[in-house]
């Protein structure tokens, strides 16, 4: 431009001054990540756990299965598992979350059609509990694109959702993520 006397900045130039603004950048992404970390919850159940789930009803006199819940909490803290049904604890369970802080508590029996339970999971000093939680058939359904049709768009689907009267289907619906390997 005529008559500035701002200089044209040198490749070089510019470019340690790009690398030391990435520098400070990643200096202050790296603290406000760890205090994130910090600040963040350290006990938290798997997504799976929540209101109105449904665990998989197992033959109570068969040692060989049980429902488990699973998920992460401080490395070496104890996580409590307390069931109840009306109100009333009807069982205990508690684990030690290993090196990595994961945890699983197996051990979870009941036959089909049993409910409504309240769970409640303890740890490090939190509480998460599950509401309206029952025991019953869990269908796994993977598939295709094709699987992704919603229900708004099935033919006559007012008249189907009108005459429906199925209270204990619930549904856990994943969220889509793309994996660039498997």
């Amino acid at each position: 431009v005529a008559g500035s006397t701002r200089r044209a900045q040198t490749w070089p130039g510019a470019h340690r001054r790009w690398w030391r603004g990435m520098a400070l950048f990643g200096w202050l992404l790296l603290h406000l990540s760890a205090a994130a970390t910090a600040r963040s919850p350290a006990f938290q159940p798997t997504a799976l756990f929540g209101d109105h789930m449904v665990l998989q009803a197992t033959d109570p006199n068969d040692s060989a299965t049980s429902a488990h819940l699973a998920g992460l909490s401080a490395p070496g803290a104890t996580v409590a598992l307390d069931v109840a049904f009306d109100g009333k604890v009807e069982k205990t369970f508690s684990t030690t979350a290993d090196a990595d802080g994961r945890w699983d508590i197996g051990g979870l029996k009941a036959a089909m059609n049993q409910g409504p339970f309240v769970l409640t999971l303890r740890s490090i000093g939190q509480t998460v509990a599950a509401k309206d939680v029952w025991f019953g058939n869990v269908v796994m359904c993977t598939g295709q694109s094709n699987m992704e049709l919603s229900f708004p768009d099935i033919y006559d689907n007012v008249s189907l959702i009108n005459s429906a009267n199925t209270p204990e289907i619930r549904l856990f619906q994943v969220k889509l993520r793309q994996e660039d390997s498997p």
